[in-house]
Parts: structure tokens; sequence; C-alpha cells
């Protein structure tokens, strides 16, 4: 129990120290999504503590994240005159990222030769934590593994959008936003409120519609891909 308690409190205090760290530098390799895991598993080689273990308080902090997936209409309601206005944009673009997300994960996945859980766990990775794992528990595929490659999705992702964005020389808030939401979800969320507020609210409207559209097309699109991977 007293494990549970301090795995609780003891991610807590890792991620809100990164991250203060992170606001007073401003350096993209300081993100507490990618500095916390590395931090916490090396606390936990060093003291000895089994997975198992830390997992029994960890899954509190993981059960948060139904709650999460429904907090989702209420930025999609504060914007709903942004929503409209762009609507047709989004869907269009959200449908496409969505399905060549989904087709490019599982054929690369095909290709190096993984199991059949690996590909179905690999399919929404693009899309934020908590429906991701849900859909993928859907489809039968690990939410664990899911998990850790949408991690590593946005942060991979944002870090290449950051570049390409300046390498374009992007300045349209709107399209930068889109960057953002749909290539890195939640950590690219994250990173386009810190360039602006109308940045960070298309980047989170676009992420919500990747998501709900991936939900909605997985059932579809991932079945037909099996059956033209098998």
């Amino acid at each position: 129990m007293m494990t549970a308690i301090l795995s609780i409190f003891g991610t807590l205090a890792v991620y809100y120290g990164m991250k203060e760290l992170y606001r007073r530098t401003g350096s993209l390799w300081l993100m507490p999504l990618m500095i916390c895991p590395i931090l916490i598993v090396g606390i936990l080689m060093t003291l000895d503590i089994p997975y198992a273990e830390y997992r029994a308080g960890g899954q509190w902090l993981q059960w948060l994240l139904s709650p999460v997936t429904v907090a989702f209409a209420v930025p999609l309601y504060r914007q709903r005159v942004l929503v409209r206005k762009y609507l047709p944009e989004l869907v269009t673009v959200g449908i496409v990222a969505a399905v060549t997300a989904m087709t490019t994960s599982m054929l690369l996945s095909d290709w190096f030769g993984v199991s059949h859980e690996y590909v179905l766990s690999l399919a929404p990775r693009s899309i934020t934590t908590p429906i991701a794992m849900n859909v993928s528990s859907m489809l039968g595929g690990n939410a664990t593994i899911t998990a850790i490659f949408v991690i590593l999705t946005g942060i991979i992702g944002m870090l290449l959008t950051v570049c390409t964005v300046r390498i374009l020389n992007v300045h349209n808030p709107l399209l930068r936003g889109l960057f953002y939401g749909l290539t890195a979800h939640g950590t690219g969320a994250a990173r386009a409120y810190e360039e602006s507020e109308k940045t960070g609210v298309i980047a989170s409207v676009a992420m919500i519609f990747m998501g709900v559209l991936t939900a909605l097309l997985a059932p579809l699109v991932i079945p037909a891909m099996l059956w033209l991977l098998c």
C-alpha cells in the first residue's frame, strides 16, 4: 500500500518538477513527456522496485484517462463557432490523416514482420492516448503497447512539426495548429498553446477530430487492411 501511494506522489513530483524546468528553459529536450519516463524507470531500477508494485499506484493515474476522454467535449463546445466555420476542412483533413496514419502504421508493422497483436496495437498510435488505448483494446490489441507508441509518435511528431513550420516559414496560426494537432496530438497541442491561444485551440480541435474520426473509421479500415495483408 505504501509503495502504491509513493508511486502516485513520486510520479506527480517528477512530472511537475520537469514541467517547471521545461517552463524555465524552453528546451524541447527537457519536455516532461520525454524525460519523465526515463527518470521514473531510473528511479525504479535504482531502488529495485518491481514494476508491478509501481503500477499498483500508477494505475490510478491511468484510470483518470477515461474522464479525460469525456472532457474533450469541453473545448469542442467552447470553440463551436470555430468548429462550424471550418467543419468541412476539419472533417476532410481529419479523414485523410486518420486513414493515412492507420494504413501506414499497419503496412510498416507488417513489413517488419511483427506479430498480429502489434499490428493492431500500432494502428491507432497517431491519436491521443485515452482514445488510442480504447480503440486498441476494442480491436484486440495491447493497450500498453499502444500507449508507448502514442507517446513516441507525439514526441517525434512535435519535433518534426517544429522543424517543418520553421523550414517552410509557416506563420498562419490556423495552419500551424492543424500541423501540431494532426501529427502530434496532445504533445503538439501543448506546444501549440505555447505559441498562441489561437494556434493551441486549432491544434486541440484538430486532435479531437483526429481521435473521433479514427475511432469511427478504425472498425472499417483496420479489418480491410488485415484482409489485404493476409
